[in-house]
Parts: structure tokens; sequence; C-alpha cells
């Protein structure tokens, strides 16, 4: 299988195809394949938003900068407690409750913790317990009860167009034909949901992981989100996307023709910005408004 060495963060780590399990966060980032997050953040700026391929490498460049959101951090924390219960201690560390980091004991007390706990990431007592919730209502919901139970955390890697990609399901299972990946959301009713979904390119997420399994020779047919409230009372939805709906149509599509534009900036290294003078393209309501002026059909 080819690799892109380039795309491993530290030492690329060179494993075949196929389902990897057991592998580490840090050996999955080493893997040097394309993973959905990349290369739906090529699409969102290069293909849709018409962005230039100088402005997808500064974020690439600058991905891992800067905090994590609390939304972001949340959903990491309850990742971790449902999925690989066991690393929970040496990825997170619960802030001691009550610090006045207004004074000068309490600041040295909270230097001293995260000190005491480098490169974990850490939480607030109130965090932990939303963390806590969100787990018992998973636990609890009836619906989601047989993913739990017979599914787990898995790496597919395979190529895809003939290009190296690789996935980290968080639920998968060779006796369904359903993958299930675990969300985090302020809303999820349908509706709320399906804007955050589409906004935050869900769709091309379900895609790629489905056409990696489609390239293994596994028979998968739909992707699902079990999706839990962040706030009281902590309420569970769980929503599918079908192989053959037109979102995921879509998607494919994207996929297969960003494959390749990738593909070639990196190999080459060339980040080139906005192209020379062009026309200015103006927006399809601007139309009407110059009908009314000139009173003349366009």
């Amino acid at each position: 299988m080819k690799a892109f060495p380039y795309l491993a963060q530290g030492e690329p780590l060179d494993l075949g195809p196929g389902i990897l399990r057991g592998l580490s966060r840090e050996q999955y980032d080493r893997l040097p394949s394309i993973n959905q997050s990349t290369l739906k953040k090529w699409i969102e700026i290069v293909m849709v938003g018409g962005g230039c391929p100088r402005k997808f490498k500064h974020w690439f460049d600058t991905r891992n900068d800067g905090e994590k959101t609390e939304g972001l951090l949340l959903g990491s924390a309850l990742d971790c407690l449902i999925l690989e219960p066991g690393a929970f201690e040496s990825k997170f560390a619960v802030a001691p409750a009550g610090l006045n980091l207004r004074t000068n004991a309490g600041k040295a007390a909270m230097e001293a913790f995260e000190s005491a706990n480098a490169g974990k990431d850490i939480l607030t007592a109130k965090q932990e317990q939303t963390v806590l919730a969100m787990r018992e209502a998973l636990e609890k919901d009836e619906k989601t009860t047989d993913v739990w139970k017979y599914c787990q955390k898995a790496v597919l890697q395979a190529e895809i167009e003939g290009y190296p990609c690789k996935g980290e399901v968080d639920l998968f299972s060779n006796n369904t034909e359903y993958l299930f990946d675990l969300k985090t959301s302020r809303d999820a009713s349908g509706k709320a949901f399906g804007k955050s979904a589409w906004d935050l390119g869900y769709h091309i997420q379900a895609a790629f992981y489905l056409m990696l399994c489609s390239a293994l020779g596994l028979k998968k047919s739909s992707f699902s989100f079990v999706v839990v409230e962040n706030t009281a009372p902590y309420c569970v939805a769980a929503y599918t996307l079908d192989w053959t709906s037109d979102a995921m149509q879509y998607a494919r599509k994207l996929i297969t023709e960003a494959m390749p534009q990738f593909a070639y900036h990196f190999t080459r290294n060339q980040w080139p910005d906005f192209s020379d003078f062009e026309p200015i393209k103006f927006p399809k309501y601007s139309r009407g408004e110059i009908v009314d002026f000139l009173g003349t059909s366009l």
C-alpha cells in the first residue's frame, strides 16, 4: 500500500490494509494515510468554500495549536470513558474543586496540579460530572444497548481511489451492516442535529468510512450516529445515513474528486494562493436587483 509520510505525526508506522485493533491514538496518528477530518477540511476550504490551497495548508500546519474547546474536550472525555475506560486516568485529570485562582495560593496549587498531570487534558469538577451524566444516559438508553454490548473501537486502513486512507471507527462489529459513531451535542433533536451534521460534514465522514469498508470487502450499508446532549437531562438520539442516500452519493463524489487534488498538492508541496485576475462572481440575488433597475430580463 502507498504511504504519505508527511501525513504521519512522528515516525511513520507502516502497517498494511485491514482492520487494526488495539492501536493507541499515538500509533494511529503515525499511520501515513489520509484521514477523513483532513480530507473533509480540504473539501470545506478549497472545493466547497472556494478557498485556495495555501489557506488549507495554514490550517493543516496549525491544526493542533491552541486549547480544545469545551465541546471538544467533553466529547473526547466521553469517548474515552465509554470506548477506552481503562485509559481515562492516563489521558484526563480532574482539577481540585474549590481552588480560588484569584489568590496566589490557589494559582500555586493549580500550577502544581497541572505540572503533576503534564500531557493530560484537564477537566473541571463540573465537566467531570457532565461527562459521567452523559455516560449514564447512554448506558440506560434502551435503543442503543446492543451497540455498547457488541461493538468496539477499531481502525480501518485501505486504499480509496488508489490513495492510502485510514479511519478510527468508534463502534465496529463484524456482525452488523452498521458502523456507529458517538457524538455529543447541545441539541440532539432531528432538526438541530441534521443542521449541525450537514455543517460539520458528517455525511462526508460517513461516506469515507463506508468506502474504507468497501475497499476491505466488508459489507456495511449504513452509518449511524449515537448522539447524547451535553446538558441536562442528557437526552439520547440515534440517526442513520444509508449508503444509497442522496447525501451519501454527493459525499462520495466529493471524496472521489478531492483525493487526486489533495495528493497532488501534498506530493509536490505546492500551495498556491488565489488565481490571477478573474471576473467578480456576484451573488445570485444581485440579478434580481439589476433586472428591477434596468427593466430588462437576464
